[in-house]
């Protein structure tokens, strides 16, 4: 990756001007480092990718260079911010650095040889502009994505094509207009739209303007495509969520970049995996006779192994060119799961504590019917003997509490198999999932409360040499 600055201003080599390649070099590694250094956070929250920075705001925030980045995106100023103070001039009044004549610049180059003889102050300004943000786009995004188990530095590798600064900026705008909209709490930046812009910094995979919905069974709304992993220019990169068992925050948002190519899961033909859109039937789910109980606390005893395992394969019950959570308990097949609502449900419906102190058991009347729901009663649900039907737990006037926090797998099958309207996950705190729950049985006829594994927040155990992937 070090190298990408020395190929993006590799027509400068040998200039004897002060904006040359050593200097431009320089100001992209500031620029990658400062990145880095800012980064607190990826996560995925009701639907959108949000990246959440240590320092939000800077302080002495400079107004000339907000300006001079709101051509691309007013929200990257704390990403950028620091290089900028370093490299571009404080004063506004100088005409080498006007906004307008930047921007105006930066979309006439065509060719090096234009941009040569476009030889002027205002041209090298340019550089060191797309110097900086290329280097802050590639330090963000190289935090969020692993080789090895470690995150990208500058000795990864990557593909990369200096073609983009003869573009009229136009995937660099694009690239920092991505950015800063993920650093919104409400930005709108899809899963896909975050994929395609990590395929296209480190694969040199074409950009996809739409999503690849070809391989639709129908079976369920398109919405979200969740394209997993995509291989392109000899390197391959693979959503953390199918490389590990784990449902913590980062398996939703990293991925695995590597030389090579993937052997053991399906493509499409574009070289996506891709999450199938087949969601299998459900059943009216009937629980054990049982008075409602009255606390609300982890019941499942804890086991020494966890028996359940999870491996993703191809869907053959409709699409086998996608990819499904395929689960199995001591090698026995249990069910199909669909992996877009698996994500859905961990972006939409966690319940966060604001208690004080989180409880972990609370007391609720017998009257309002609360019915402890198992693991092992999720997975009695058989078709004739076969995979297990989804469980409908949209029962009138039922309220449901699934205690799967004995694994990560535990609760990934339990997000998958259960079919339910109002289902609130919780991390740690019955009481703040109580009062989830009496709000929402408001406004649906039943709730259902699942508690998930304390992974939920954290990193689970890798099991890499579930991807296969030749070198």
């Amino acid at each position: 990756m070090r190298g990408m600055p020395h190929l993006a201003f590799k027509h400068l080599r040998g200039a004897s001007y002060e904006v040359n390649l050593p200097y431009l070099v320089d100001i992209w590694t500031y620029s990658f480092r400062s990145a880095r250094a800012s980064f607190r956070k990826l996560s995925l929250r009701q639907g959108s990718v949000y990246i959440e920075l240590n320092r939000p705001e800077l302080d002495n925030p400079i107004e000339h260079h907000k300006a001079l980045l709101n051509g691309f995106s007013p929200n990257i100023y704390p990403l950028c911010g620091p290089a900028m103070q370093q490299f571009v001039p404080v004063d506004p009044r100088n005409p080498e650095w006007d906004p307008g004549r930047l921007m105006e610049r930066l979309q006439l180059p065509k060719s090096s040889d234009k941009l040569q003889k476009a030889n002027d102050a205002v041209t090298n300004n340019c550089y060191v502009l797309v110097s900086i943000l290329l280097g802050m786009v590639y330090g963000l995004c190289s935090k969020v994505c692993l080789e090895n188990d470690a995150t990208l530095d500058e000795s990864s590798e990557i593909v990369f094509s200096p073609d983009i600064i003869f573009e009229g900026g136009t995937r660099i705008k694009r690239w920092a207009k991505d950015i800063g909209l993920a650093m919104l709490s409400n930005g709108g930046f899809t899963w896909d739209h975050w994929s395609f812009l990590i395929f296209e910094l480190f694969l040199g995979s074409p950009w996809q303007k739409d999503n690849p919905n070809k391989y639709t069974t129908g079976q369920m709304p398109l919405g979200e495509t969740y394209v997993l992993g995509a291989q392109a220019n000899g390197m391959t990169a693979v959503a953390d969520i199918l490389v590990r068992t784990t449902i913590g925050p980062q398996a939703r948002v990293q991925f695995h970049v590597r030389r090579g190519q993937i052997l053991n899961l399906p493509l499409t033909s574009e070289g996506y995996i891709q999450a199938s859109h087949h969601l299998g039937q459900a059943t009216r789910f009937r629980p054990e006779p049982q008075p409602g109980t009255g606390l609300l606390h982890r019941f499942e005893p804890s086991i020494p192994e966890e028996t359940l395992r999870i491996d993703v394969e191809p869907c053959w019950e409709a699409d086998p060119c996608t990819v499904v959570f395929r689960v199995r308990d001591m090698g026995r097949l249990v069910a199909a799961l669909n992996i877009k609502v698996i994500l859905d449900m961990l972006s939409w419906s966690i319940i966060d504590c604001h208690c004080p102190k989180a409880l972990d058991a609370v007391t609720v009347p017998i009257a309002d019917r609360w019915q402890h729901v198992s693991i092992n009663q999720l997975m009695q649900t058989a078709s004739n003997g076969m995979s297990r039907k989804r469980a409908d737990l949209n029962v009138s006037g039922e309220k449901f509490l699934i205690d799967a926090s004995r694994s990560d797998s535990a609760t990934l099958f339990a997000l998958g198999i259960v079919r339910a309207r109002s289902l609130g996950i919780a991390k740690d705190c019955m009481e703040c999932a109580r009062r989830w729950g009496s709000n929402n049985e408001k406004l649906f006829s039943g709730v259902t409360i699942l508690i998930a594994s304390s992974e939920l927040e954290e990193t689970g155990d890798s099991f890499l040499p579930k991807l296969n992937i030749g070198s």
